[in-house]
């Protein structure tokens, strides 16, 4: 615990915009810590942040444009953020949230751990989060989670086994190659491992899917996704690797790149971490190359290639999202896949710029208190989100 001194010097510092990551840390750390009212440093530094905002808002910033408040007058607004207190402070035991300047800074939590090494992703999924349902070729579903390792199921010459919280396929070499395919998905705030029947992996985030043959025969390796998965490919250079998500291809001999396609958003993302992949949806075809992302407008039908922020990219392999560039739209789409919740919006979102990572580890209350303090109703009723600006 920090002691009164550093406490308030660091407090200072993030007030001005200054702090590093380092000391951004402690000070979540130290307001996690201090119980709702028992800690009058806390209390004090608080009402003084608020009644600085209400006397001294920027020069050439209107009261609502500091405050990001919309349709609130300035003594409005900081009379309502001084009646929250208890909500912003707990909020700041998963995260720290404050008005700074022209924006809505939100921070909560980022994770030291490297992104890449040189042989792979660094990949922590949660094992409360391994979960999904694997549909065989004759139709038959099977329920999967973390667990020990055993036999799921057997298909011709192939053994379905689940190993270190995944399933994995080996054939046996003895029979002819098992007909058919079978489909794994994964429920909202599930995400599971697969090892494919070449040897490569993939990983399915939360809502996500993957359809591929129980063998690979012929000239391709061919997989259908929806969703968002992350894929290490074996290299094959006589059996190309396509990947088909949403009227997009994405074709690697050997490589690693991860595929965003879900149904309700706007675009189709594929971001190359290693190697190099064809992409093409529509008319539009290009040859990504490494720390490159293709976007495919589904709707225009229009694409383009941008430099991309592999760690950003990869980040849910961590339990992670960034924040950076999401819009409230955008975020709570992500909330509903994480925390399986059905969002109800009911008046249009403002927008809010937000900044740092929302850990998975987050507890859906925690992150409801920090939308909360950013002028975002929330009302959770069973697993209906209902959302509105204040």
């Amino acid at each position: 615990m920090l002691d009164k001194e550093k406490f308030a010097e660091l407090y200072e510092k993030f007030f001005r915009n200054e702090c590093n990551e380092k000391e951004l840390l402690s000070l979540v750390d130290a307001i996690a810590a201090a119980q709702d009212d028992e800690d009058e440093a806390v209390s004090r530094l608080f009402d003084k942040t608020w009644e600085e905002i209400a006397a001294h808002p920027k020069e050439g910033s209107e009261p609502e444009s500091r405050l990001q408040l919309t349709g609130k007058s300035q003594d409005e607004a900081v009379q309502m953020w001084l009646s929250k207190k208890r909500i912003i402070r707990r909020a700041a035991a998963a995260c720290l949230i404050f008005l700074l300047g022209a924006g809505a800074f939100m921070w909560l939590g980022r994770s030291n751990a490297p992104v890449l090494s040189d042989e792979t992703v660094q990949i922590q999924l949660s094992p409360e989060s391994n979960k999904a349902t694997l549909i065989l070729a004759d139709g038959t579903a099977i329920a999967l989670s973390a667990g020990k390792d055993a036999v799921v199921a057997v298909q011709g010459n192939v053994q379905v086994l689940q190993e270190n919280n995944g399933i994995v396929y080996k054939a046996n070499g003895t029979d002819e190659p098992a007909p058919g395919y079978n489909i794994l998905t994964t429920p909202r705030g599930g995400q599971y491992k697969l090892t494919l029947p070449d040897g490569s992996r993939a990983w399915l985030n939360a809502a996500a899917s993957i359809r591929f043959p129980v063998s690979f025969t012929g000239a391709s390796r061919e997989v259908e996704v929806s969703g968002e998965v992350y894929f290490e490919v074996q290299k094959n250079s006589t059996q190309p690797f396509i990947v088909y998500a949403d009227s997009s291809r994405t074709e690697a001999l050997g490589t690693r790149f991860d595929v965003k396609a879900y149904a309700d958003e706007p675009s189709v993302s594929v971001t190359l971490i290693e190697g190099s992949i064809r992409f093409s949806g529509g008319r539009f075809q290009q040859i990504l190359k490494p720390s490159q992302q293709a976007q495919f407008d589904k709707k225009s039908g229009t694409g383009n290639v941008e430099e991309a922020d592999v760690a950003n990219a990869v980040a849910w392999l961590r339990g992670e999202l960034p924040l950076s560039g999401l819009d409230l739209e955008t975020l709570m789409r992500e909330i509903s896949r994480w925390y399986d919740v059905d969002v109800e919006i009911k008046t249009k979102l403002q927008q809010r710029q937000f900044q740092g990572i929302l850990k998975r580890t987050v507890s859906l209350p925690d992150v409801l208190a920090a939308l909360d303090a950013n002028g975002v109703d929330t009302k959770l009723e069973g697993r209906k989100l209902i959302v509105s600006m204040k």
